[in-house]
């Protein structure tokens, strides 16, 4: 009887954006800085490959000893460095450009049948990362921020809705947000 081989991690992206696809919020803002933003993100990539690129990776909070991140860097002593990784087998690893970090996530995904490799920022990442992404779980803050990194206004065009819950605004000034999963069209 022959086995077939598992299918292939989805590559996904998960983003917390503006109404106008801005990809950064001000590091001041409490709005961008909420605690269950962070615990959404947390828990979506618990136990599997996350991309990111070096400034990201510096400002994230999302070390642990529950998930892989695989770090874009063009800084060859990082890169030289190799990363750090746990008893556990989790970890970071520094790696040249977003190709090489895909294709690592996906072999380890493989590996470890982990059913999503993650991309989670910043901007630059997102944007060289799209063309493989399949999948999109986004939240977006509904308030506009100028002069911020941003994701292609047409970037996700065509992409349909499989899931979307809102948030009201509270207390502490934060705005109303929106909780989306976005599919590439077959």
């Amino acid at each position: 009887m022959a086995t077939t081989a598992p299918a292939q991690a989805t590559v996904s992206m998960i983003a917390l954006m503006s109404e106008n696809n801005a990809l950064a919020g001000p590091v001041e803002s409490p709005a961008w800085r909420a605690p269950w933003l962070s615990n959404r993100a947390v828990q979506v990539t618990r136990n599997r490959p996350v991309i990111v690129g070096r400034r990201a990776f510096h400002y994230m909070n999302m070390l642990g000893a529950d998930r892989w991140l695989f770090v874009v860097t063009r800084d060859e002593d990082l890169l030289e460095a190799g990363g750090n990784h746990h008893l556990t087998g989790y970890g970071f690893w520094f790696l040249p450009d977003i190709d090489s970090a895909v294709d690592a996530a996906l072999r380890l995904a493989q590996a470890r049948s982990a059913p999503e490799v993650f991309i989670a920022g910043g901007a630059s990442v997102y944007a060289q990362a799209l063309p493989r992404v399949s999948r999109v779980y986004r939240t977006v803050l509904h308030e506009r921020l100028d002069n911020q990194p941003a994701l292609d206004e047409g970037a996700l065009a065509g992409w349909r809705e499989v899931h979307s819950e809102r948030r009201m605004s509270g207390s502490g000034g934060f705005p109303d947000q929106t909780y989306s999963v976005i599919e590439r069209p077959a």
